[in-house]
């Protein structure tokens, strides 16, 4: 499951196969397959303005081929747009605080060992407070992790701490590229804290310019000026796991700007939904150029009002999506859910169930007071006498199985005196 359950990216799918052609929908299911994000919007969006007009993806412009061709019956609704998905991907290879956490922690597994493990990671900030540039983390770039990290200083500051657990230890590195400071403290548990300076601020007019979706809405640009539309031009936003997503609304409103034959923005994300603890909220945000027909701006400035009818339930924000996408944890290790447990009857994730008789879930990762169930009612010689299917709710990628259990059966049971 991505940001939309799997059951409702396959209905959009098939309902978009009514407008679109073969080719095009296998390019959506293929890149769906692989986890792809921006493949995932392209679909729900695609399907959300073929409810309110006519859609044609990938038109041909002057050699360029644009997400949407919008032709409703009014003609001042008419528009061309692309679809572009934001993640931080470019910021993050810049800044590889992720990676140099992940690299930590599977370091710190393989020799075993505990402990409260700090990282300090300094910046360039003083260097930046001149230019105006965005504040960048003092960190080499992966390649060299292993040269100048995680090197044979790291296995022996490493391997004291694996012989001497009780003793506090230090490992720095202060380098022109690295400012790095790694902290070690015993305890019972294995824990690791961090402190750096934000890389993502917005703190002057030049971070407007110099982040994902400033660049994301340029490259967009220039693609639909090349394709020699003389109507209105748009770009669609999506949030593919952003920090700057939140922040977008001075960011687009300096693109525009400087952008003038771009008609408007329009940026989808989900939100959660505390009402009903869930992420079941698109959020739609729009923005308009310095030239839009007024019919085209109360049209695309009251999208939200349809939301409720165009948009299935989210199910995961973008965040989310790719952390369960790059874990596998949509297919390979699924949550055990039981639901509910009274009496001789047990409600369970069907999901869950198949995963038990398919070998994917070992006993060790359910939980026990499930376990006590079934070993009570084995203990006591019952069989499953009834079992159904309850169908999951909004199209959720799970349903449930409740599975009843009878009364003591000789055949698995002690003989009783009558």
């Amino acid at each position: 499951m991505a940001i939309f359950s799997r059951r409702t990216l396959q209905r959009l799918i098939n309902e978009n196969a009514s407008f679109l052609t073969r080719k095009q929908i296998k390019s959506h299911v293929d890149k769906l397959n692989k986890g792809d994000l921006g493949a995932e919007w392209e679909v729900v969006l695609l399907n959300v303005f073929s409810k309110l007009g006519k859609v044609e993806h990938e038109r041909n412009f002057n050699g360029k081929n644009p997400d949407i061709f919008f032709t409703p019956s009014n003609p001042n609704l008419e528009f061309l747009a692309d679809i572009r998905t934001i993640s931080d991907k470019g910021i993050e290879l810049k800044n590889p605080k992720n990676f140099l956490y992940e690299r930590l922690e599977k370091e710190i597994s393989e020799r075993e060992i505990q402990g409260h493990w700090d990282v300090r990671i300094g910046s360039n900030f003083e260097e930046t407070r001149k230019t105006g540039a965005m504040t960048q983390l003092k960190l080499p770039a992966l390649a060299r992790f292993d040269k100048d990290i995680f090197n044979e200083s790291f296995d022996e500051f490493a391997n004291f701490i694996k012989n001497h657990p009780e003793q506090e230890r230090k490992y720095e590195i202060k380098t022109d590229a690295t400012d790095l400071v790694l902290s070690y403290r015993p305890s019972n548990e294995c824990r690791i804290t961090g402190g750096h300076l934000s890389y993502k601020s917005l703190t002057r007019w030049e971070h407007l310019t110099t982040n994902p979706i400033y660049g994301g809405l340029e490259d967009k640009s220039h693609q639909l000026k090349n394709t020699g539309y003389t109507g209105t031009l748009g770009i669609i936003i999506c949030d593919g796991g952003s920090e700057f997503i939140r922040k977008s609304h001075p960011i687009i409103g300096e693109f525009l700007r400087f952008h003038p034959h771009i008609g408007f923005v329009l940026l989808f994300d989900v939100e959660k939904n505390y009402l009903f603890g869930n992420y079941g909220q698109v959020r739609i945000y729009f923005e308009k150029g310095h030239k839009l027909h007024p019919d085209l701006e109360e049209f695309l400035d009251s999208i939200h009002l349809h939301e409720p009818h165009l948009f299935s339930y989210p199910q995961k924000n973008a965040l989310n999506a790719k952390i369960s996408v790059k874990s596998n944890v949509i297919d390979k290790i699924r949550a055990y859910r039981g639901s509910r447990m009274k009496g001789k009857e047990i409600k369970l994730s069907l999901r869950t169930a198949i995963d038990l008789l398919a070998g994917r879930l070992p006993n060790e990762r359910l939980p026990e007071e499930h376990l006590r169930f079934f070993e009570r009612m084995e203990n006591e010689g019952r069989f499953i006498v009834h079992t159904e299917i309850e169908k999951g709710e909004d199209e959720k990628d799970d349903d449930w199985l409740i599975i009843r259990f009878g009364e003591p059966d000789a055949a698995i049971s002690p003989f009783e005196v009558p």
